[in-house]
């Protein structure tokens, strides 16, 4: 499991040199916002190789637990960067700008607040649970307007560039399906 994240790694830190060399030469904010998001997933992978499996002493499962909400942050700033990525391409401010950084403000701050994660197999807590129905809303809400949005960018568009946004619309969907699975 450790060489598929280590791959994962290695996968989304070339997309990142890619995507920053492209933006150092054409700039853009929809180039920073991919810059971005890719920084986030190359993070996330990079950052759960050194997770233990079983934490043992009292000190290793407190710094564990600090180190899973840093994790958790840092990844849950995924579906924020991909609205972003998305807005950028339409210059109007909109209400779902502020209601996409107040979910992503509540799902980081909630997550610095849990005090714990219980084994999976024990008993869930409320606030536990209100945690995870609340990156459920957060990821899913996110990431089907980011969905609908490119989708219909395409309409109107030349052949290649409406496959392009459609290509981009399709994957925002599949890894938002993806990452539901995790939250059960």
């Amino acid at each position: 499991m450790k060489l598929v994240t280590f791959l994962n790694g290695l996968v989304f830190s070339g997309l990142l040199a890619l995507a920053f060399s492209r933006w150092r030469r054409h700039g853009g904010e929809a180039g920073r916002w991919v810059v971005l998001t890719f920084l986030t997933l190359a993070s996330v992978s990079f950052l759960a190789l050194p997770l233990p499996n079983h934490p043992d002493v009292a000190w290793h499962w407190f710094w564990s637990v600090t180190y899973i909400k840093i994790l958790l942050a840092v990844l849950l700033l995924y579906p924020y960067c991909v609205y972003r990525f998305m807005a950028a391409f339409k210059h109007e401010r909109r209400r779902s700008d502020s209601v996409a950084l107040l979910l992503t403000a509540a799902v980081v701050i909630w997550g610095f607040a849990v005090p714990y994660f219980p084994a999976a197999t024990a008993h869930r807590p409320w606030w536990l649970l209100g945690y995870v129905y609340l990156i459920i809303v957060q990821w899913g809400s996110l990431s089907i307007l980011v969905t609908a949005r490119l989708w219909r960018a395409g309409r109107g568009q030349p052949s290649v560039a409406r496959r392009r946004m459609r290509v981009l619309s399709i994957g925002s969907l599949v890894f938002a399906i993806a990452i539901l699975p995790s939250a059960g």
